[in-house]
């Protein structure tokens, strides 16, 4: 772990000075018009798309998107930093996590805010023990049905070790391969607790793509990725490693999400040499990687957030 934060440079430690020099950036380099957000195509029913070496068709919900759902609808499409993000990540032989141990046949992935496509697992689960893709429950259903129709995906990628499906629940969508374990869980930052999701104990990295969109959501969020981490580090050696990957559009949400993100983490942006191309050439794309901050013996984190994995034993 020191390794690899030795190699990320100097810690971000203030979210205004963030702020400025990543819009400094965009504003020096001709970037599209965010009017859509950054979907790819949020009118399509279906996406045929190259990932990771493999063709993979997608079945996106453009009516989802449109519709007066209270508990939000972005997760319906495809976001266009996630293809570049599902590649970067996959390739193990120029990724920092793999080539720093981070990531590995015995690691456990949670994916906050998967969203229905399933592109990120499908990409990195072949090359680690365990991925858990999380959102809410309505997008449970679709994301299990993308990655279902691209199974043939995981056969071409045997490991020793793989650990047989169990049954699918209506909150627990499991793969019918034994060649990869990988699940979706329901997991809504502001009204779950991760001890409703025991394999998420053992967190080796924690994955949010484009996540960071509205305000309200942000210290929901923020307290979730601590309580995943917090899960692990009390019982393990090496703390989860947060990785964070989004399209820059609003400078006061993404500010306050930095202020947040830094009080709770040790927060890196990875340098753009680290990056592929298609990440380091775009100025809107970034991505950061946060490990939770201590204060001796002390998580910060629990001077800020209940500890919602002790909040929902005592109330059992």
């Amino acid at each position: 772990m020191d390794a690899l934060l030795d190699a990320l440079g100097d810690e971000v430690a203030d979210a205004a000075e963030e702020t400025f020099l990543l819009y400094s950036r965009v504003a020096g380099q001709s970037c599209e018009s965010s009017g859509n957000l950054g979907f790819i195509d949020p009118t399509a029913d279906e996406l045929e798309i190259h990932v990771a070496g493999k063709d993979l068709t997608i079945r996106q919900f453009p009516k989802l998107l449109v519709s007066n759902r209270a508990e939000g609808t972005t997760g319906a499409v495809l976001w266009k930093i996630t293809p570049p993000f599902a590649d970067w990540l996959a390739a193990r032989d120029e990724n920092a996590l793999f080539r720093y141990g981070i990531l590995g046949p015995e690691s456990t992935v949670v994916e906050l805010g998967a969203g229905v496509t399933g592109v990120i697992l499908l990409a990195v689960a072949p090359s680690v023990g365990r991925y858990i893709a999380t959102d809410q429950q309505y997008v449970l259903q679709h994301l299990g049905r993308n990655i279902e129709a691209n199974v043939h995906w995981f056969r071409s990628h045997t490991r020793q070790g793989s650990r047989r499906a169990r049954p699918s629940t209506k909150e627990h969508v499991k793969s019918p391969s034994d060649t990869i374990d990988w699940n979706v869980q329901k997991l809504d930052w502001e009204t779950d607790s991760i001890v409703g999701i025991p394999q998420a104990k053992d967190t080796s990295v924690l994955l949010a793509v484009d996540c960071i969109y509205n305000e309200a959501l942000i210290e929901p969020f923020i307290r979730t990725c601590a309580d995943i981490c917090r899960f692990r580090t009390e019982k393990e050696s090496s703390p989860t490693v947060c990785v964070i990957a989004q399209q820059l559009r609003s400078e006061d949400v993404f500010e306050a999400f930095m202020e947040s993100f830094v009080r709770t983490f040790r927060v890196w942006r990875l340098p753009e040499s680290s990056l592929s191309p298609e990440l380091r050439n775009n100025a809107q794309f970034v991505i950061h990687m946060g490990v939770l901050r201590k204060i001796g013996d002390s998580f910060v984190a629990d001077n800020i957030y209940l500890n919602s994995m002790l909040e929902a034993l005592s109330s059992t």
